[in-house]
């Protein structure tokens, strides 16, 4: 008989493993679960900016849920203060999600501040805005993702930005 026997060794990431005890004492042979590899991975890193902590709270949860590690901010300046913990670029996060209309500092404002603090990760990092505002000013972001929008296109969204190169063309709003 081939069966194999999994357990949930962490909800929260909900990584399957083998659960090794319990599968020699069934006699069954130990294999990997599916996750074990993606799980093992470097998690991409992920930045979002946003005042309503509502949303802020959600899209945390949605992409936490699709293996991204998630840094949050509900404002420019708290996202600023983040960042300024960030020594190496191998620590920059893969991608900034930032909100437009934001009451302390909008989103061009904070792409502004992080441009003259920080133009290397501006050139290294994407930027993009997840607005729901239709004219969007011409910056150095790299793009926006469109509110309201569905979980699966908000997934996919995300992983287009991340898996684009380093030294992209800014899109042009």
């Amino acid at each position: 008989m081939n069966r194999n026997l999994f357990c949930v060794e962490n909800a929260k990431t909900f990584a399957g493993y083998v659960c090794s005890a319990e599968a020699e004492k069934e006699g069954l042979s130990i294999q990997p679960s599916f996750r074990d590899k993606a799980y093992e991975e470097k998690k991409k890193k992920i930045l979002i900016v946003d005042d309503n902590t509502d949303l802020l709270a959600l899209n945390r949860t949605i992409l936490e849920l699709e293996n991204y590690e998630v840094l949050s901010a509900p404002s420019g300046a708290s996202a600023l203060a983040i960042l300024a913990g960030i020594s190496a670029s191998s620590e920059y996060p893969n991608l900034i999600l930032l909100d437009m209309r934001m009451e302390e500092m909008s989103g061009s404002e904070f792409l502004f501040q992080l441009e003259r603090s920080y133009p290397e990760m501006v050139r290294e990092v994407p930027v993009v805005f997840l607005t729901g505002v239709e004219v969007v000013p011409a910056t150095k972001a790299a793009g926006v993702i469109r509110k309201p929008i569905g979980i699966d296109e908000f997934i996919a969204g995300v992983k287009g930005y991340i898996e684009k190169t380093p030294g992209r063309t800014p899109v042009q709003h």
